[in-house]
């Protein structure tokens, strides 16, 4: 049984890209925005807000085709199903490597306004 799952449900919190691998593959790439809450140390019954920005990457063709006919937009609502990797990420010119979600599934949540 596979033990790296991930289930998220958050905001799209960045402009939507598509792209192409060096190697011609093709893939899509955005941030989902996710609340986290955290107790505080001084009462454990206090919980403290904030937002945690997770890279999703889809590379699966069925899903790519999905995601291009409902036209993923920031704020936009969505869940995903998938397993956490790892890439290497460059800021202000110091390397890091960083977390990131390879959804396996990803849906478009239908709100009211649209």
């Amino acid at each position: 049984m596979d033990k790296n799952i991930v289930l998220l449900e958050g905001t799209i919190a960045d402009d939507a890209k598509f792209g192409k691998t060096k190697d011609g593959k093709e893939y899509f790439t955005c941030s989902l925005s996710v609340n986290m809450f955290a107790k505080e140390m001084a009462d454990s019954t206090e919980r403290t807000h904030s937002q945690v920005y997770v890279r999703l990457f889809v590379y699966d063709k069925r899903h790519l085709e999905y995601l291009n006919k409902v036209k993923v937009k920031r704020g936009q609502r969505a869940s995903v199903f998938g397993r956490l990797s790892s890439y290497r990420a460059e800021y202000k010119g110091n390397s890091y490597i960083a977390l990131s979600v390879v959804c396996r599934d990803i849906n478009i949540i239908k709100t009211k306004a649209e």
